[in-house]
């Protein structure tokens, strides 16, 4: 995960993109259908407001930010360089002191650290040391393994820090999160590894080479090629191509063939499809890089000597798909959302220049800039695939050359409709698409401006970045105090370069730090926590969880994290907030009447009211020797547990017609009662239990407890009476 910096001591710009993070389904039976309703409409919310006092508080991971006293943030190497790192957790606990000389965010329950020698290992959320100091470099865990580098070589670990694969491998590329492909350098030889089954499915030294595509993996061996499937299976084999492979990898399930012609020294190109069957016979001299949309460019008459040739549209068929020619390029590259780049050589320049086509041939953009950009690829680990968007209200970047052996760029902006808005030598600087509203950065010689590219305002800031579509961070442009020293002041803007938050110039943060689980900020010396705006609800879970937003079940500084494991702290607050709701009592009042007190020293880590009003009602205990572990996750039959306790004290009774599931063993004896009372219990407005299966008939007793699951068992408790 990457995360947006932003430094109040220099003009640097670090780009991120923010991955949308999808959860795994959360079936509970019947799904509440209700058009959904929010009270939840501040853009930004504060988890934690300004009071932590740090001198840097930095990226947000699996609810824990990590912390630093004493740093700086380094211009060159673009992160925070010296002091202490520690970490700290989204209600403001210090988890761990800041002890380490640098400190990574946590993944899957573990973040990596390092000693004072310069070496990682890895530390829990409790701060205790799971795997020792021995490392020169690590990343994050992912599917239960950590990709380690030791004696200048890299392998495997697991959560214990066993070896799972030896120190010897020099690089990997990432096909999914699941599949990786890893290489020697001393030989180059590679597989592909399996990182749940902990198997190669690829073995190494097996082929020469190995690309990945559209599901299915080319491999050569002494020039030949074939295809091998996610299983490893060899799947078309080189003996029934018969031509050799030029582009292998498939792209909208098509793959090039090349053959050698007779009749001239030209390759002839054309394309099989998935089952190995030759659908496009190779006859063409030129084709586009792969198919797209279903489409692709392929010249007949193409001449490497001009670098140009005749081009047309075909489909998978082979079909002529305008029944004309396209037009005299020395390239046609692949389409999306409708629109292709075309390219020309210049033989008086001795370089090509850029167009734009769409699907009937139509120009665009004319084949007179140096580069043309409209879309942005990313890679999905989630299916292995490279997937693009195209730049907000069909902004083109128009690039024209501005340093030949460095290759940089000036930049303009045109529409969808070939205007041009904004002239590539107008700022002669770089720009990025910012908003739907057609809203440009321009990073100029010593400034970041930001321009509406319809009305021509501008206006200067020191620093800018993206969160999303809708919300920014600026920073606006450097005052000078008497000493000499920069005084930058973010602020929130709106897609329209409005100012959103904070209204008043006296409460404008001085740093801060984006990641999608909050925002970290900085105001007069104390460090905060805010909601980021594109922290949403899965789109399964989103009509409930806004139900019980609108019912006022959950608590501001809770809108956030949805798809993280909830803790024992929120989830006996969240429990308490409930009755009170639900009662129209205060939580007090509700200990009188049944005679209970608070004990104030019924735990040594927490003097919360509602931790200890939770524990007085019976709802929740702690972990023994007088410690609560407030930022602890809980398990689905914990949370089972909570939940019954507490529609015992609104008096719902359970009914005599619990689920059963095909897990029912793995229950525990002392959950086992809870659970059955919290899956016969109903909300009655769309009959859903209060707790049920999460996928294939399965309770998963001992599965962590996400927010957003949490906020719906909640809801339909509230609506069991």
């Amino acid at each position: 995960m990457q995360i947006i910096r932003f430094s109040r001591v220099g003009l640097t710009l670090i780009v991120c993109l923010l991955c949308t993070v999808l959860s795994s389904p959360f079936t509970m039976a019947q799904e509440n259908n209700q058009a959904p309703t929010s009270s939840n409409t501040a853009p930004f919310v504060w988890l934690l407001k300004p009071q932590l006092a740090y001198t840097y508080v930095l990226s947000l991971s699996d609810g824990l930010a990590v912390t630093n006293r004493g740093g700086y943030f380094n211009i060159i190497k673009g992160y925070v360089d010296g002091g202490k790192f520690g970490y700290v957790s989204k209600t403001g606990q210090e988890v761990v002191a800041p002890i380490y000389s640098d400190a990574r965010g946590f993944s899957e329950g573990l973040a990596a650290v390092r000693n004072e020698e310069k070496k990682w290992g890895f530390i829990d959320k409790k701060g205790n040391r799971i795997i020792p100091f021995e490392y020169e470099d690590v990343e994050p865990f992912s599917n239960g393994l950590s990709w380690v580098k030791k004696d200048g070589k890299w392998g495997y670990i697991d959560k214990k820090g066993n070896n799972v694969l030896p120190f010897k491998y020099a690089e990997k590329k990432d096909i999914t999160n699941q599949l990786v492909q890893l290489i020697v350098k001393a030989d180059y030889s590679q597989g592909v590894y399996n990182k749940v089954r902990r198997t190669f499915i690829i073995k190494e030294d097996t082929y020469d080479d190995i690309q990945y595509g559209d599901g299915l993996f080319e491999v050569r061996k002494n020039g030949k090629n074939s295809y091998v499937n996610m299983s490893g299976q060899v799947v078309i084999p080189y003996s029934s191509l018969k031509d050799r492979l030029i582009d292998g990898p498939f792209h909208d399930g098509m793959a090039q063939l090349r053959e050698e012609s007779k009749a001239d020294d030209y390759w002839r190109l054309g394309f099989i499809d998935k089952s190995g069957k030759t659908v496009i016979p190779p006859k063409y001299r030129k084709v586009g890089t792969y198919f797209s949309e279903g489409v692709i460019a392929v010249s007949e008459n193409w001449d490497r000597t001009t670098q140009s040739g005749t081009f047309r549209l075909i489909d998978k068929t082979g079909k002529d798909v305008l029944g004309r020619d396209l037009g005299i390029f020395s390239d046609v590259f692949p389409f999306y959302n409708g629109l292709a780049v075309v390219q020309r050589y210049d033989a008086q320049k001795k370089s090509y220049l850029q167009g734009l086509i769409d699907k009937t041939g139509k120009l665009i953009i004319p084949v007179e800039y140096d580069s043309v950009d409209y879309v942005k690829f990313y890679y999905d680990l989630s299916d292995g695939t490279v997937k693009y968007q195209p730049y907000p209200n069909g902004i083109i970047l128009i690039k024209k050359l501005a340093d030949p052996k460095y290759k940089r760029y000036y930049t303009g902006i045109a529409d969808a409709n070939g205007n041009v808005l904004l002239e590539p030598d107008k700022y002669k600087g770089r720009v990025v698409p910012y908003s739907y509203d057609s809203v440009a950065q321009i990073l100029a010689e010593n400034a970041f401006m930001l321009i509406n590219i319809h009305t021509g305002q501008e206006e200067m800031f020191a620093f800018y970045k993206w969160i999303s579509n809708e919300y920014s961070i600026i920073a606006k442009r450097a005052e000078y105090s008497p000493t000499g020293e920069p005084d930058h002041k973010f602020y929130f803007y709106d897609s329209k370069g409005t100012r959103i938050f904070p209204l008043s110039n006296e409460e404008y943060f001085s740093d801060a730090y984006v990641s999608p689980e909050g925002i970290t900020v900085e105001q007069n010396g104390k460090w905060g926590i805010l909601s980021n705006p594109n922290d949403t609800p899965s789109d399964w879970a989103k009509p409930e969880v806004e139900k019980a937003f609108s019912l006022n079940l959950i608590p501001d500084e809770m809108k956030s994290g949805y798809i993280s494991n909830i803790s024992r702290a929120d989830f006996s607050k969240l429990i308490v907030h409930l009755l009170e709701v639900k009662t129209g009592k205060t939580v007090a009042t509700l200990l009188a009447e049944k005679n209970k007190k608070i004990d104030s020293s019924a735990f040594s880590d927490t003097s919360d009211p509602d931790i200890l009003a939770a524990y007085s009602l019976g709802i929740v205990g702690g972990k023994g020797n007088g410690v609560f572990d407030l930022d602890g996750d809980i398990t689905r039959q914990e949370a089972a547990v909570m939940l019954a306790r507490t529609a015992n004290i609104l008096g719902i009774s359970p009914t005599n017609s619990p689920l059963s599931f095909t897990d029912n063993n793995d229950i525990a004896s002392w959950a086992k009662g809870s659970v059955s009372a919290v899956t016969s219990i109903k909300d009655k407005t769309n009959q859903s239990p209060v707790m049920g299966s999460i996928g294939n008939n399965n309770f998963s007793p001992k599965a962590s407890y996400t927010k957003q699951q949490a906020f719906i068992t909640l809801k339909r408790l509230f609506n069991a009476l």
